[in-house]
C-alpha cells in the first residue's frame, strides 16, 4: 500500500536503472508518416532520498541516459498536499516520478486519436517503471487523483503545452507479519 512507504533511501544506480528501463521506446504507427506526430511521454522525477543526488526536481533524458536539474529543493510536502485522497505517503517517498505529455498531442491532426496515443504511451511507460521497480524490491504506485496544475506550476510549465499526465510514487515499504497456515488439512 502506499501507505507503507518509508523513507529508505534507494541509491543513484537504483533511479537511473529503473528510469532507463522505463524509457525504452513505444513508438506510434503515425510516426512514419508525420515525424512531428512521435511524442514519448517524458519522465520527470521529484527526488527527495536518493544517495549520491540533491533533493530537487530532475528531467530524465532517455538519449544520452542523464539527470537534469530542473530546480533543487524538498517537493514531499508539496506533493503531498497535492494528493485529492491522503492514501499515499509522498512525503517519506525517496522519488516521485511524474509521466509529462504535451498538453494536446497532434489533436488538429488526429483529433481525438492523438490523445488516446498519448494515454497509451503513458501507461505503457508506467507499466514499465512498476515492473522494474517491483524487480528492484521498490513499490511503485500509481496516482491519478492530485492536483495537477498545482504540479505543472512546481515544474514551471508556463503554458498549458505540456502538462503532467500521471503521477507515480516510488520507495521501499515496511514489512509486514501476516499469519500462514495451511488451506485445507487432511
Amino acid at each position: 500500500s502506499g501507505q507503507d512507504i518509508i523513507s529508505d533511501p534507494i541509491s543513484i544506480g537504483e533511479l537511473t536503472d529503473l528510469l532507463f528501463h522505463s524509457a525504452s521506446g513505444y513508438i506510434d504507427d503515425v510516426g512514419s508518416a508525420n515525424e512531428a506526430a512521435i511524442c514519448v511521454p517524458k519522465v520527470l522525477c521529484a527526488v527527495s532520498n536518493v544517495s549520491g543526488i540533491d533533493r530537487g526536481l530532475y528531467e530524465y533524458d532517455s538519449l544520452k541516459h542523464r539527470l537534469l536539474l530542473v530546480r533543487t529543493g524538498d517537493y514531499g510536502a508539496i506533493l503531498q498536499q497535492c494528493l485529492k485522497l491522503k492514501n499515499l505517503n509522498a512525503a517519506r517517498a525517496p522519488v516521485c516520478c511524474h509521466l509529462v505529455g504535451p498538453g494536446s498531442f497532434q489533436q488538429d491532426v488526429l483529433g481525438n486519436r492523438g490523445f488516446r496515443i498519448q494515454q497509451i504511451q503513458v501507461g505503457i511507460m508506467a507499466h514499465k517503471i512498476q515492473i522494474q521497480a517491483s524487480l528492484m524490491g521498490l513499490t511503485a504506485h500509481f496516482t491519478l487523483g492530485f492536483d495537477v496544475e498545482r504540479v505543472n506550476e512546481i515544474y514551471g510549465f508556463p503554458d498549458r503545452n505540456f502538462t503532467v499526465e500521471l503521477q507515480i510514487v516510488i520507495g521501499h515499504t515496511r514489512s509486514r507479519s501476516f499469519l500462514q497456515t495451511s488451506i485445507c488439512s487432511f
